[in-house]
């Protein structure tokens, strides 16, 4: 049988949306307490329940990302191209394929006489089922490449940000003092500079509250304004990794929204970088996790000195490289594309 050639209805065809019933409801536990208590077990703020949507036993604290699974990967392939095949890129001396220090498999995958790149892992499983789930991952992305599903990681993206946002909101209203979805945080643009220093986790003290709401907003003269500076005394006293991790990505967004000037934004950068810079050494693991990332995420630039940069503010901003989905890393990338492109190199510059 003769492998078709590419064209603009194969092409079309790749990308047509699943239907729904192809479509499967993958849970994210957004809690890191309840992740961090172990498997099948939550923390003291949130309880057990079975779920209605992922039919998982799981904590109340999780969202659902969609996804296709392998068979639908293979049947939508199968469908454009019944020769298509994959190799890995590397092989053992044995003749299998060699998965990287990660624990992760490269591959090529051709369809229609085009070959394109992937990489799969099984998220630190072991055993015969992780080579299978490496492989399964793999294929997946590859063939998001070549626009398989590509609407589901887009649509993933956005319901990620709008459902953990939703789920805070009663627990800010209760008061509560819980640990907040992750997506939340890292997309959160926060409405003043107070809301820039907020911890991930938990509330500011009082005293940095009250010092946030000392300027009111709609007298804000251009650049910084005169009560902005003293109030660093108060974001400093309340300085934590949370904070810090916290404010740096919120910086950008809302300068973009407004509610920073440039000459506030300035200050607190300075600030952050003086209480402890963000960058640090970037080990040659982190780096070959970065690229497993930049890769599920759709990047093509993989250039050294992007990726080299990238890694070193991931490498500060998250608690655990195994902790950061995709989605993560894309919000992520977005905040730190704006540093790369734009002419501040302050925080490269104290790191320096």
């Amino acid at each position: 049988m003769n492998a078709p050639t590419m064209t603009a209805d194969i092409a079309a065809k790749l990308r047509e949306p699943f239907n729904p019933t192809e479509v499967g409801k993958l849970p994210r536990v957004w809690c890191k307490a309840c992740r961090d208590s172990g498997p099948g077990k939550v923390c003291q703020q949130h309880r057990k329940i079975k779920c209605d949507v992922c039919k998982n036993n799981i904590t109340d604290a999780h969202l659902h990302l969609d996804y296709v699974g392998h068979a639908e990967i293979t049947d939508r392939l199968l469908q454009v191209d019944a020769t298509w095949t994959w190799e890995p890129v590397a092989m053992t001396p044995e003749g299998l394929p060699l998965l990287d220090r990660e624990g992760g498999l490269w591959i090529r995958l051709t369809v229609a006489g085009v070959t394109r790149m992937g990489y799969g892992d099984a998220e630190g499983k072991k055993g015969p089922s992780a080579i299978k789930e490496a492989i399964g991952d793999a294929l997946r992305n590859a063939a998001m490449r070549f626009g398989v599903g590509l609407d589901l990681w887009g649509a993933k993206f956005e319901r990620d940000a709008q459902s953990t946002g939703d789920e805070e909101a009663p627990a800010q209203q209760a008061g509560e003092q819980q640990e907040r979805p992750a997506t939340a945080t890292r997309q959160r643009t926060g409405g003043n500079a107070a809301k820039a220093a907020k911890p991930v986790s938990g509330q500011p003290p009082q005293g940095a509250r009250a010092e946030a709401k000392a300027e009111p907003k709609a007298t804000e003269p251009a650049g910084a304004s005169p009560t902005f500076e003293p109030r660093l005394d108060a974001i400093n006293s309340a300085m934590t990794d949370e904070t810090l991790r916290a404010m740096w990505l919120t910086i950008e967004p809302a300068v973009k929204e407004k509610d920073l000037t440039e000459d506030e934004a300035a200050v607190l950068r300075r600030a952050v970088n003086a209480r402890k810079p963000l960058m640090a050494p970037c080990s040659e693991a982190n780096r070959r996790h970065l690229y497993s990332l930049w890769s599920k995420a759709g990047y093509s630039d993989s250039r050294d000195d992007r990726l080299t940069y990238t890694s070193e503010v991931v490498h500060r901003t998250v608690p655990s490289w195994n902790e950061l989905s995709v989605a993560e890393f894309r919000l992520l990338a977005a905040t730190v594309q704006a540093f790369i492109d734009g002419p501040d190199r302050e925080l490269a510059g104290a790191a320096a």
